[in-house]
């Protein structure tokens, strides 16, 4: 390391110019992932029985319940009209003849009272537009809303397609009002950390150019797999937070040798041999903990793992390669305009505090782990609940439409789909069969399938099926039940929609999902998929699947930190306390989202649960940062112990020297992360705010009180480890 920071630093001006103007040349590429991002149903896992199914209907039938757009029509203030009557029959089909349109269900085609709100004054239409592209479809979808004008209806548009676009258009809007909240408010805080604007610029500048070698790595992958739209904020988060981290780090020490009377060549080498290491380190505990996401088999985690993981190692290699290169250039201008007075403090309040903690260690943990208890007990009320319309931009015609569905209309929404395979074209008299069986299964509320709504089914035979049909629930047609029923048959295939009587994401209903999975039907083979089968096969997929992701984390910080600070206690301290700041932040997101707690002073939506990919990802996200932290405090305690052998100095010299770079780093980083929590994107909004109060608790708390506590209780013995690890652990001079 010492050979390359020489070689860069020789060459620093050149360095610095081609190393800004290749990120810049990144940055110009990484932009047009804008333009390929996507946002789909990838939070479902992969390879299970339930996606081979939904594969299998959507080969079938050619469309998905996910990509059909809803329209709603609301009769206009002081319209009087019925709502049924064919005045508005006229009105709602010119409206949608505006669209070009594959097929279409409304109740002026199917005469179904599901169709008309409670109250008579809102309908709507589930519309699967023509073509195959999805963007051409959303945008023949907002233009038609735009320009269509009725004097009857106003008119909105939703379901999973408008759904997921204008979620990754918000995502968009965010990212560009979070950089432009965020970013001043970090060279304002970063100016008052370091008293000069030359230093202060360093870090934003270098979180800049991460941004722009963030993009360019993921749209190379983007290239590979699909990246989702939400790895946006991710690359954006831990690009700014880590790059301002590091730097900080890196800026802070070189300013500390520049002090001890060190020339500018020797403050640069000290700074890579020990800040720059421990920016590698710390950036490989952050890269393993967001690449263990692509154990799971769910296109969200992946994505998040590829655009966190790019940042990450961006961000390591301009703070390690290009950092030193200008702080070379820059030399003793670090603090040039300093504002008040230049202070080389040996003790400060962080020292104060470890020195306290370090004569009082036993009461310091019982006091922290009373104090964790008051804000943990949410986290045993969690709940998980399936990705709907709760998560969509608030501020969007789809989150209006869903909140309007639920609101007004008692229709039944199948959670659970069969896909029933006859082996011959099914006759009435069978399909009816299979369809009283689905119906006497325990927690069915409803069943939809090819002659399920018509007639009686307690009394149907193949003979009087469509007579019984006409004289129920006229004024159809048998033309029309021959067409409702080709809805549901394909060939020797029978779509069965059920609707259970809990919610979608109840544990009753995925319970049902899996009976219906393994029932045997009267001479018919099954397969199971929608909502709740998709939700119900995910969670099991993240409930297998996530003591393995842990037990990899937690292996590899085991390793990172044992060869970086030649011992094998530390690393297990440092993951159990770590652990503490993210019980906190889980009971926090509980509180807020789950429970409602403050949300209309923070403006957050109210969801009753959790996509479950969402604290996983959080829970991994801050571990990370928490061991990044770790990392930064250990190694100083380390360095130290090295050169006076002295456990208790060790601890108070340690936090003294880093509690600063510690504090302002995750003050800095909540204010990233709480600019993205100001989304209107829940899922972005609970990232932030687990994110935020995680890195606070652990600057804050954690460091404060467990770490020099159990690390004075352990004494000598946090640094126990064999001869062999001793030999090639790094030294300190």
């Amino acid at each position: 390391m010492t050979s390359i920071t020489h070689f860069l630093t020789k060459y620093a001006k050149t360095t610095v110019i081609l190393g800004v103007i290749l990120l810049l040349g990144a940055g110009i590429y990484g932009s047009g992932l804008f333009k390929t991002l996507k946002s789909g149903d990838n939070f479902y896992a992969n390879n299970t029985q339930s996606q081979a199914a939904q594969d299998k209907l959507l080969q079938l039938y050619g469309k998905s319940d996910t990509n059909a757009v809803i329209v709603l029509l609301e009769k206009k203030p002081g319209v009087s009209i019925d709502i049924k009557s064919s005045v508005a029959a006229t009105e709602a089909n010119r409206i949608l003849k505006n669209l070009d349109i594959n097929a279409t269900q409304s109740y002026y085609s199917t005469h179904q009272d599901s169709f008309i709100s409670t109250d008579s004054s809102t309908t709507f239409a589930v519309v699967n537009l023509s073509g195959s592209d999805d963007n051409a479809k959303y945008t023949q979808a907002t233009e038609f809303a735009k320009n269509t004008k009725s004097d009857v209806f106003n008119i909105s548009i939703g379901g999973g397609l408008v759904g997921r676009n204008q979620t990754q258009d918000q995502v968009k809007v965010d990212l560009t009002r979070a950089e432009l909240i965020s970013l001043p408010i970090l060279a304002i805080l970063l100016f008052l950390f370091f008293r000069s604007p030359v230093a202060a610029a360093l870090p934003l500048s270098m979180s800049i150019l991460t941004i722009a070698g963030g993009l360019a790595v993921a749209r190379l992958v983007d290239t590979l797999v699909v990246v989702d739209t939400y790895s946006l904020n991710v690359i954006t988060i831990l690009g700014v937070g880590l790059s301002i981290d590091y730097c900080l780090l890196a800026v802070n020490r070189f300013r500390e040798e520049l002090a001890r009377g060190e020339t500018v060549e020797m403050a640069v080498t000290r700074t890579a041999r020990t800040a720059g290491r421990t920016i590698f380190f710390s950036g490989l505990t952050v890269a393993i903990c967001l690449l263990a996401l692509l154990l799971f088999p769910v296109g969200f985690m992946h994505s998040v793992a590829i655009g966190g993981a790019a940042a990450v190692g961006v961000a390591v290699i301009i703070s390690t390669l290009l950092l030193p290169s200008a702080l070379r250039l820059v030399g003793k201008n670090i603090d040039k305009w300093h504002i008040g007075k230049k202070k080389v403090a040996t003790r400060n309040n962080w020292g104060r505090a470890a020195t306290f903690v370090t004569r009082h260690p036993i009461f310091s943990i019982i006091s922290g782990l009373m104090i964790i208890g008051l804000f943990v007990w949410p986290v045993f009320s969690f709940k998980t609940e399936v990705f709907d319309w709760h998560v969509l931009p608030n501020n969007q015609s789809a989150y209006h439409v869903g909140q309007v569905l639920q609101d007004r209309f008692t229709t039944n929404t199948p959670s659970i789909t069969i896909l029933a395979n006859f082996g011959h074209v099914p006759t009435p008299a069978e399909i009816c069969t299979l369809t009283n069986e689905v119906k006497a299964v325990v927690d069915v509320k409803a069943v939809d399938t090819a002659y399920a709504q018509i007639g009686d089914l307690s009394s149907c035979n193949s003979a009087g099926l469509a007579l019984a049909a006409i004289a129920h629930q006229s004024p159809q047609t048998l033309q029309y039940i021959e067409g409702y029923a080709a809805k549901y048959i394909k060939d020797t295939y029978v779509r069965v929609d059920v609707t259970s009587k809990y919610d979608v994401s109840d544990n009753r209903t995925f319970t049902l999902a899996e009976t219906l999975r393994s029932d045997k039907f009267t001479g018919v083979a099954t397969e199971v998929t929608g909502t709740s089968m998709l939700s119900k096969d995910t969670l099991d997929a993240y409930t297998k699947w996530l003591p393995i992701v842990g037990g990899i984390i937690a292996l590899a910080m085991v390793i990172i930190l044992s060869l970086l600070l030649g011992s094998f206690v530390i690393p297990f301290q440092a993951i159990i306390i770590n652990s503490l700041s993210l019980l906190i932040a889980l009971g926090v997101l509980v509180v807020v989202f789950q429970f409602g707690w403050g949300a209309s002073l923070l403006h957050t939506v109210i969801t009753g649960g959790f996509e479950p990919s969402i604290p996983i990802l959080a829970v991994v996200m801050a571990f990370g940062l928490s061991m990044d932290y770790a990392v930064f405090l250990y190694s100083r305690i380390h360095e130290v112990y090295d050169l006076k052998n002295d456990v208790t100095i060790s601890i108070v010299e340690g936090v003294s020297k880093t509690g600063p770079i510690i504090s302002a780093a995750a003050v800095l980083m909540f204010v990233v992360v709480s600019a993205f929590g100001l989304s209107h994107v829940v899922l972005i909004q609970q990232i932030g705010v687990g994110l935020g109060i995680a890195v606070l608790v652990d600057a804050f708390f954690v460091r404060i009180f467990f770490v020099p506590a159990v690390m004075k209780l352990f004494g000598r013995f946090s640094w126990a480890a064999p001869k062999w690890l001793k030999k090639i652990t790094i030294k300190h001079e």
